[in-house]
């Protein structure tokens, strides 16, 4: 008996270090960044207001998906669009050019986020490397915009970082 409280008392450690091992794995491969702040100060003008919010991300580099939940407070109105914007630098905007003299955003979120001046809602964008850059990324070129109907060129912004 007590052979084999030896043999299975450290089995038990070992097995469990393993296994603590594998989800440390797993997480070396997800970034996340929580509270960044949206405003209107961040928008290009800047629309200072009540009007705030916080954006939350993660970013898995094994399947490229990088995951955010927006949470915004005391909008003019209800949003009229949301969208993921790049590349531009946090005080830029997506300049303009000769192809596109108005840039549109590179996701357009237009269906399924709630409706009202205070919400929740959660969303995904795959970061393919052609029209979304993993470098581009990390360097903290990509924002997201919440339009109203009062501030059609924008409400609050958040700057996508990651650590």
């Amino acid at each position: 008996m007590r052979l084999l409280k030896l043999l299975i008392i450290p089995a038990f450690f070992t097995a469990a270090l393993a296994l603590n091992s594998c989800n440390a794995k797993v997480e070396v491969n997800v970034v996340r960044k929580t509270g960044i702040l949206m405003d209107g100060n961040q928008v290009i003008p800047a629309k200072p207001g009540a009007w705030t919010g916080t954006l939350d991300v993660e970013y898995n580099k094994d399947t490229h998906l990088l995951s955010y939940a927006l949470v915004w407070n005391n909008l003019s109105g209800k949003p009229t669009s949301i969208g993921f914007w790049g590349t531009a630098a946090k005080g830029y905007n997506v300049p303009p050019s000769a192809a596109a003299p108005v840039p549109a955003p590179i996701q357009n979120i237009t269906a399924g986020y709630p409706g009202s001046a205070s919400a929740t809602y959660f969303g995904t964008v795959f970061i393919d490397g052609a029209a979304i850059k993993e470098d581009a990324l990390y360097l903290g070129e990509y924002y997201i915009v919440i339009k109203t109907a009062a501030n059609p060129s924008g409400e609050i912004r958040g700057q996508v970082e990651l650590p």
